[in-house]
């Protein structure tokens, strides 16, 4: 999954993954999130995803990103072909639960962010060109 195509990282198909409620109280979501060579892919609903730069990255998931990879366990624990196979591997918490709010890794390049509703929605509305 990490061939390049056109200068970016192959994606997983959108409609293989999407946001997963984590609680229902909670309001916060499981997010999928590519993450190689400065750039970021979320995949912020069906079908849909918004690309973004180190730059143009939304701090929420600046923050969330960078303590996910700062973490001294942070290793990949599967390989991109079993995520094409089994995607539901990627909302298992694998890191210590005060991540659960937080997020993890889940491939080299793709990390589960657990992101607020309302930055989704936010995410939803922008006009993404590159989609």
């Amino acid at each position: 999954m990490n061939d390049k195509i056109s200068g970016k990282v192959k994606l997983f198909p959108p409609y293989t993954l999407s946001p997963l409620l984590l609680k229902d109280d909670s309001f916060l979501y499981r997010t999928p999130t590519m993450y190689a060579e400065e750039q970021c892919t979320l995949y912020v609903g069906d079908n849909m995803l918004r690309h973004f730069t180190n730059k143009t990255m939304p701090r929420e998931v600046k923050v969330k990103l960078g303590m996910v990879r700062g973490y001294e366990g942070s290793v990949a624990l599967h390989q991109e072909d079993h995520v094409v196979t089994v995607p539901l591997v990627v909302y298992d918490n694998t890191y210590p639960k005060e991540f659960e709010e937080i997020g993890w890794r889940v491939t080299d390049t793709l990390y589960c962010l657990s992101l607020t509703h309302a930055l989704l929605i936010k995410l939803q509305s922008i006009n993404d060109t590159e989609v």
